[in-house]
């Protein structure tokens, strides 16, 4: 059987159908990180047999064998989407580039952000789960209670080694500019986790009364 070649992130979701045929080989060719967390995940939550791999469309680049990686990784595939989402839309880590390498680090000694994404869990408790994984992330030796705290404990152990004043960029957000990444990324990991539906999630990513991001029912919410 021919491979069956598609061309970068619109095409994820066709790539996903046509590998549900255990016979196939399926290449998608693309250099986007969404797309790799997006096929890594389906892989794995829709139990799939075939050959699936990621191509880079830059000639030279080795290509990603998705099947495989689902095998070798199959304790963080199912929250892949999740340590993902926070990279992407920088949550609070803009300034540490190994965001993906201490995620998972963090997540493998047992933080998590199984929430993030899921409608039917309460903003407030998304906020504290991920302010805690996300204090983890930047090493913060005492539990915080929220990011500003985090700001301020990190400040302190910074001071604490050198004479010179930390940079404002190393240190995570407060937790007003915290709380409104976090409704951010929260909306998107729901959008990523209902790409196979023919629904959208019941999360509206219109912030209508500046504190929370109201959630609505899937049958009035339209994108």
């Amino acid at each position: 059987m021919l491979p069956l070649i598609f061309q970068e992130d619109g095409s994820t979701q066709q790539a996903i159908h046509s590998a549900k045929d255990p016979e196939s080989t399926v290449s998608v060719v693309s250099d986007d990180t969404d797309v790799f967390a997006l096929l890594l995940y389906f892989y794995w939550s829709e139990k799939l047999q075939s050959t699936m791999t990621m191509q880079s469309p830059i000639k030279g680049r080795s290509s990603i064998d998705i099947k495989e990686t689902s095998r070798m990784h199959s304790d963080i595939v199912p929250s892949v989407l999740a340590l993902h989402a926070p990279y992407w839309l920088q949550l609070s880590c803009s300034n540490i580039w190994n965001w993906q390498d201490k995620a998972i680090k963090v997540s493998r000694q047992g933080h998590t952000l199984d929430q993030l994404g899921q409608s039917t869990e309460d903003l407030t408790d998304i906020v504290k789960q991920s302010t805690d994984f996300t204090a983890a992330c930047y090493g913060c030796k005492a539990p915080c209670s929220s990011m500003t705290e985090c700001r301020q404990q990190l400040w302190a152990q910074k001071t604490g080694k050198s004479t010179a004043a930390p940079k404002l960029c190393g240190l995570p957000p407060t937790t007003e500019a915290f709380k409104q990444n976090v409704y951010r990324a929260h909306f998107q990991v729901a959008q990523w986790y209902s790409a196979q539906s023919g629904d959208p999630p019941p999360v509206n990513v219109v912030d209508t009364d500046g504190k929370q991001m109201k959630q609505t029912s899937a049958s009035s919410h339209k994108i």
